[in-house]
């Protein structure tokens, strides 16, 4: 599963410190379940997406996979997104994960929050 969650630059749920402690507790922004991910996992690999969506895509988990984005490397995302989102291929289900994730990036960028990815 992966675990999304967007906070303030500012925020103690942006200090790496207090991640575990805080952010774990509560309840993310958007989640991507195991069987979405394992389903999706060949087309959003093999695809030219860029290298951020293929390294949240990618299979690994804990601390490795943590993800912070912000700024320009939201809006890197939200072009592999787009890429992904033109295949006639994408579930109906996976279309639906990545709209809401497209949508909720540029809400961050404009906000200049920081996007939080923590992978178990």
């Amino acid at each position: 599963m992966r675990r999304i969650y967007f906070v303030p630059v500012n925020s103690p749920q942006n200090d790496v410190a207090h991640q575990n402690n805080i952010i774990c507790q509560t309840h993310p922004d958007l989640t991507l379940s195991l069987e979405l991910w394992e389903k999706s996992y060949e087309l959003v690999k093999s695809e030219p997406v860029g290298k951020i969506l293929h390294r949240f895509w990618k299979h690994h988990f804990g601390s490795e996979a943590e993800m912070r984005l912000s700024g320009i490397d939201l809006k890197k995302l939200e072009a592999g997104i787009k890429k992904i989102l033109k295949l006639d291929r994408v579930s109906a289900e996976l279309r639906e994960f990545f709209c809401d994730l497209e949508r909720a990036s540029v809400i961050a960028r404009a906000k200049r929050y920081v996007m939080i990815v923590i992978a178990e």
